[in-house]
């Protein structure tokens, strides 16, 4: 008879980890860095102004991005474009809507965009070493420039 208890094993008790106490309630919770990081949650800059500096500042990480999001047809990279211009108008800060909707984004498996399109906001959430960045280059470039969202894959923006 095999015992795999933590006491079984020789282990100590303290050594089986509590959940954080954050997780109490059985749901995942987003945190200041998780899904959606800080610096996108400060930033002022408009979704066009972070790619238009995902472009020029990670461009592999912006092509990467638009090769995903061209394949999903125009209805989705319009309720992608939609999403990312309604997130970005709401207040920046770590408390408040931005970071609400960062909770719904953790916690939510069930979302239509998500299940059409699972990565419909991945540069912008990315690692934070791309999203710093971008954050860091956005204010630069034109707030309204749509030509962001455009992209071939023979752009000869692309490992410049």
């Amino acid at each position: 008879m095999f015992a795999l208890g933590a006491v079984a094993l020789g282990f100590p008790a303290a050594a089986v980890a509590d959940p954080p106490p954050d997780y109490i309630d059985g749901y995942v919770h987003s945190t200041d860095e998780y899904p959606i990081p800080r610096k996108m949650l400060l930033t002022t800059c408009t979704a066009e102004q972070l790619l238009d500096a995902a472009k020029y500042e990670t461009p592999m990480e912006f092509d990467r991005y638009m090769m995903e999001y061209k394949k999903h047809g125009e209805d989705l990279e319009d309720r992608t474009k939609e999403r990312m211009h309604w997130f970005f108008s709401l207040p920046p800060g770590v408390q408040g809507p931005r970071r609400d909707f960062s909770e719904h984004m953790a916690a939510t498996f069930g979302d239509p965009l998500d299940v059409l399109y699972t990565d419909y906001a991945k540069i912008f959430v990315n690692n934070k070493g791309v999203v710093a960045k971008m954050a860091e280059n956005c204010a630069k470039y034109p707030r309204d420039d749509q030509s962001a969202w455009d992209w071939r894959d023979d752009s000869p923006v692309a490992y410049n």
